[in-house]
């Protein structure tokens, strides 16, 4: 519906009184007891639940402030435990998955799964330092960077807990190059896998660390508690949405042929190629004409429900780090995706206005001017690389304010490689005479270091266990 610009003009003030009531009244409304908003009688909600209905009119800045407040209350003021992991055990399940409890999520789950532990890593900084096995990488925050971008790397891997959607494998579709837990994936274990993996989601949040992660909208709704349907799950799986279509509408099959065409049980092949029962003794009850409609309802449950077990986790694990009521009330999955993972490209502009410059070197030297237009020429793959390499992640944060990138002199050869400081954030980057040199020899730092560690190792095989 058309809204006249007066219209809006005029509801501007009532808007921005509506925001600053909302900053003095939301420390005080107890979010928890809010119910979800979708579906429900305004008539009968509580007045927590009316603030969740209305929080889409709650300016983005007043949220971000609230959630900022309650992060600042409920940070752990001790100091974050220090681990031990080992990245070769690890590579080699990237490699050649054999041991889900090789990879570097396991091991560092495994280091943090304590009471005391999921205290001590809820803080605001960083969660923990960690020693990587035989390498001389001091972590002043660059290895502890690397370890997160490491483990984001194995969650969607052969090796990891996400898989690509039934709608990316068959390439239609929305959300093809998305992810979804593995409904299989139910052991102890491996349940408190997706535990960390909700924790990681927290420690983003608090921490303001861009989780280079592609989840499906259909998970983020799920971790914040929303009421999925059929449109849920044709985001992820057209293919069985449409197949199920097919079955209830028996369009031009009468009762006599049904069984002819669909040869079917009360059973349903799930996305990672699982089987289920639709009730019990469905492995045995047929599809019929007249029970179509009841096995299309139950099968349409039992894809939707698959993954409630991983997600499940995946909030326990969120909510022991993060005040997941507040976040449940007041921000949507999209929004919650850009607190967790950023922005998936990176903007020029906005490292180019955040980046400050070292003594004997400015904005307007040739060299950094070509180191810009070079960076800004790069593809998404390589820009994302320049960030590793020089940060020890992939994606920046989504406030601006929460960093500072520095491009600093270079006092040795013209022939060497620009130099890092991952831990600082920092570039050593050399006067080159020509763009095309500073392409290349760029080029080649950022394919050649991507992981962080000292020059001159002499650590044996074992040490690197």
């Amino acid at each position: 519906r058309r809204v006249h610009g007066d219209t809006i003009m005029a509801r501007v003030p009532i808007h921005g009184l509506f925001n600053a009531l909302a900053r003095e009244m939301l420390p005080l409304i107890d979010l928890m007891r809010a119910a979800p908003a979708s579906g429900t009688d305004p008539r009968l909600l509580t007045f927590s639940s009316r603030m969740r209905l209305l929080s889409p009119l709650i300016g983005s800045e007043t949220k971000s402030k609230l959630l900022q407040q309650m992060l600042a209350r409920t940070a752990c003021t001790d100091s974050y435990p220090e681990i031990r992991a080992s990245r070769v055990r690890a590579a080699r399940q990237l490699l050649n998955f054999t041991n889900q409890g090789e990879t570097l999520y396991a091991q560092i789950s495994s280091a943090l799964k304590s009471k005391d532990a999921i205290r001590q890593i809820r803080q605001n900084e960083r969660a923990w330092k960690i020693n990587f096995s035989g390498e001389q990488a001091i972590d002043a925050g660059g290895p502890y960077r690397e370890s997160i971008t490491y483990m984001a790397q194995e969650f969607e891997a052969e090796c990891g807990l996400f898989q690509l959607v039934p709608n990316g494998r068959l390439g239609q579709g929305l959300n093809q190059g998305m992810h979804m837990p593995i409904p299989r994936y139910a052991s102890p274990d491996q349940l408190e896998y997706y535990r960390f993996a909700g924790r990681l989601l927290g420690i983003s949040i608090r921490t303001k660390f861009a989780l280079p992660l592609s989840l499906a909208p259909f998970l983020w709704r799920a971790l914040l508690g929303a009421e999925l349907t059929k449109a849920d799950l044709a985001s992820i799986d057209k293919a069985t949405v449409s197949a199920l279509e097919l079955v209830e509408s028996a369009e031009g099959i009468d009762a006599e042929s049904f069984g002819e065409v669909f040869m079917e049980t009360f059973t349903t092949v799930l996305s990672d190629g699982s089987t289920v029962e639709l009730c019990p003794g469905g492995a045995n009850k047929a599809l019929t004409y007249e029970n179509r409609a009841e096995y299309v309802r139950l099968a349409i449950a039992a894809h939707i429900h698959a993954y409630d077990a991983q997600i499940d986790a995946m909030r326990e694990g969120l909510a022991s780090i993060v005040p997941l009521p507040l976040i449940q009330g007041l921000f949507d999955e999209a929004s919650v995706e850009r607190l967790v993972c950023g922005e998936p490209e990176l903007n020029i502009d906005t490292l180019k206005g955040h980046t400050v410059y070292g003594d004997g070197i400015s904005s307007s030297d040739q060299h950094v001017t070509w180191f810009w237009e070079v960076l800004a020429e790069m593809d998404p793959i390589n820009q994302a690389k320049y960030l590793k390499f020089v940060w020890g992640r992939t994606r920046l944060p989504n406030e601006p304010a929460s960093y500072q990138h520095k491009i600093a002199g270079f006092g040795g050869s013209l022939e060497s490689l620009p130099v890092s400081h991952t831990c600082f954030f920092t570039l050593d980057l050399p006067a080159y005479r020509s763009k095309e040199t500073l392409r290349t020899k760029l080029q080649i730092a950022i394919d050649s270091c991507q992981t962080i560690d000292g020059d001159g190792s002499t650590a044996t095989f074992e040490e690197y266990q």
